[in-house]
């Protein structure tokens, strides 16, 4: 919170599985058991791992609030971080695959030593590149 980074806070299992809102929550939970590889923990035990990543925390770490205009739409924001980055935002049809590319940015960022952890060992980490 204290860099401008929201998140939801997910409920226990059990109270999640009433709501069809949490649904991303275990998609998320299928996804990395069939890939078979530990989520990242903090520490690098292991040649593949998974990491977790939002574009909205990335958004907020790589763009100066300063630059957004007011009532400007997030999918607006997210290719202005894009561009700034040097890659053809708008060569990009919506705005999953917008935040599909500041993702994969963030995996690079990572792959390369060049990212920021906001979390802990308990309840896990985002990584946003820095």
């Amino acid at each position: 919170m204290q860099a401008g980074i929201h998140s939801f806070f997910t409920p226990t299992e059990e109270l999640a599985r009433n709501s069809r809102f949490y649904d991303w929550v275990f998609n998320g939970m299928a996804l990395y058991q069939s890939l078979s590889y530990p989520v990242f923990s903090g520490k690098f035990e292991s040649t593949g791992l998974c990491i977790e990543t939002f574009p909205n925390a990335i958004e907020k770490i790589m763009l100066p609030q300063s630059s957004i205009r007011v009532g400007e739409s997030k999918n607006a924001v997210r290719r202005l971080v894009l561009d700034r980055l040097g890659y053809a935002a708008e060569e990009l049809p919506s705005m999953d695959f917008v935040d599909a590319a500041l993702c994969s940015i963030a995996a690079e960022r990572f792959h390369y030593g060049k990212y920021r952890l906001f979390g802990n060992s308990i309840d896990g980490f985002i990584v946003t590149p820095i």
